[in-house]
């Protein structure tokens, strides 16, 4: 009984629990190429292999794969030598924590007692050592205030242990580090951060948002007559990037939904908790002890060193691929009429991205939404699997503004502008 399966991006899970009396298998594969919206059935043999090389070195905690050599330092944080572009990263992955005498909307940093995790001991361990995939444990004991002080004008002098399990893995055919953080939240009226001074001298950062990608200046404005100073705190969904157009660095997300580019060091702080405990509306204080967040937060992110720009590196790409991986089925028999691989729907080129595939709200139609997420107009080709009868250009709501024609492949071919959505509606035999 196959239980997972693992790709480039990482392991897929099994959506069939087998009964407890069956021998359960943890199976490492590499499945090559999967079709686009598509699937690919895989049949796991008994037998001998033979060994590709270790991803790991187990006595100097070291991870490598024709992309990326990746150091861990005593205190647990991480160098890492992109092998395309020679450059070494050093110092990534180190956790800040900082007072936070704010609430929901309103983050108030404290400079008092700012604890990191630099040059504090860490406990590293190998847990996983295969030849397709391996993985460290690192494990940081942080003492910071418990809260703070009573005048909520800095941190208590009381104490508390934060413990943080990092798991950092690296695929053998992967460009990109892959961390799962868990923190054990026992603090409250404070901020934790992860921390990737990236080295790279940048005035901007860019970050994935809604149907784009939005350039953001790293300069701040003046606020010292402010009433409340001004952070340097953004918005993200899958990604950010700094990069001076020669090299980047790129850190994906799953959920962390705000960045800081804090330096001239190209530094990006990630945001794991914000702990506060009130809200205010008009002039009431409201308290709101949930949220600080009290107890274990699991956070996935990865970290993608690349050549050239965001655009070219095509950060979007790993983005939705470590966001969306694939996912493992078991099944019974090879019988059906549909082949052992088959995709149902493909996009080209991979500037244009698939935002949804639904039912039309009104119709007996396949709504496909795509978006161009370049700074260019490109060329995009769509095709399906079924025959497509009628192809129609629609709006967001699902309004038909044209009729498209199709080419001799049964292909939906069109030009679409620099960041441009497009809706299609299509009527499949």
């Amino acid at each position: 009984t196959v239980k997972k399966c693992t790709g480039p991006a990482g392991i897929i899970d099994s959506h069939i629990n087998p009964p407890p009396e069956l021998k359960k298998i943890t199976v490492t594969v590499a499945p090559g190429t999967v079709p686009a919206v598509g699937y690919k059935r895989l049949i796991i043999c008994t037998g001998n292999r033979e060994e590709p090389p270790q991803i790991s070195t187990r006595d100097n905690k070291v991870l490598e794969n024709d992309y990326l050599k990746v150091d861990i330092r005593q205190d647990g944080s991480l160098d890492i030598y992109h092998k395309e572009t020679a450059e070494i990263y050093q110092g990534l992955n180190v956790f800040e924590d900082v007072g936070d005498a704010g609430e929901h909307f309103d983050y108030r940093p404290l400079p008092d007692k700012i604890i990191t995790s630099r040059d504090q001991k860490a406990g590293i361990a190998l847990i996983c050592d295969g030849p397709l995939r391996a993985s460290y444990k690192i494990d940081l004991e942080l003492l910071v205030p418990d809260s703070i002080a009573a005048d909520g004008k800095s941190r208590s002098d009381n104490f508390v242990k934060l413990l943080i399990s990092s798991y950092v893995s690296l695929a053998v055919s992967s460009p990109m580090v892959e961390i799962k953080t868990i923190v054990n939240n026992v603090s409250r009226d404070h901020r934790l951060q992860v921390l990737f001074p990236c080295g790279i001298q940048s005035g901007c950062s860019y970050a994935d948002s809604s149907f784009d990608v939005v350039e953001r200046p790293r300069e701040v404005p003046e606020s010292s007559k402010w009433k409340y100073q001004y952070v340097s705190l953004h918005p993200q969904r899958m990604f950010v990037d700094v990069t001076d157009g020669k090299h980047g660095l790129a850190i994906i997300n799953k959920g962390l939904v705000e960045y800081e580019h804090i330096d001239d060091r190209g530094t990006v702080g990630l945001t794991l908790l914000r702990c506060v405990g009130k809200h205010r509306k008009n002039d009431l204080s409201i308290a709101t002890p949930l949220a600080q967040c009290p107890g274990q937060h699991t956070f996935e992110y990865a970290i993608y060193p690349h050549k050239g720009d965001w655009e070219s590196a095509k950060v979007y790409k790993l983005a939705h691929f470590f966001n969306i991986p694939m996912r493992g089925m078991q099944v019974e028999g090879a019988g059906g009429a549909l082949p052992s691989s088959l995709s149902f729907l493909s996009v080209e080129p991979d500037e244009l991205v698939l935002s949804a595939i639904k039912k039309a709200e009104s119709e007996e139609m396949l709504i496909v939404r795509l978006y161009n997420i370049s700074t260019k107009e490109i060329e995009g080709k769509i095709t399906l699997h079924n025959k497509i009868k009628q192809a129609v250009l629609m709006t967001l709501n699902e309004e038909t503004i044209e009729r498209l024609d199709l080419n001799a492949n049964n292909e939906i071919v069109l030009k679409i502008g620099a960041k441009k959505i497009i809706t299609l509606g299509l009527d499949i035999k």
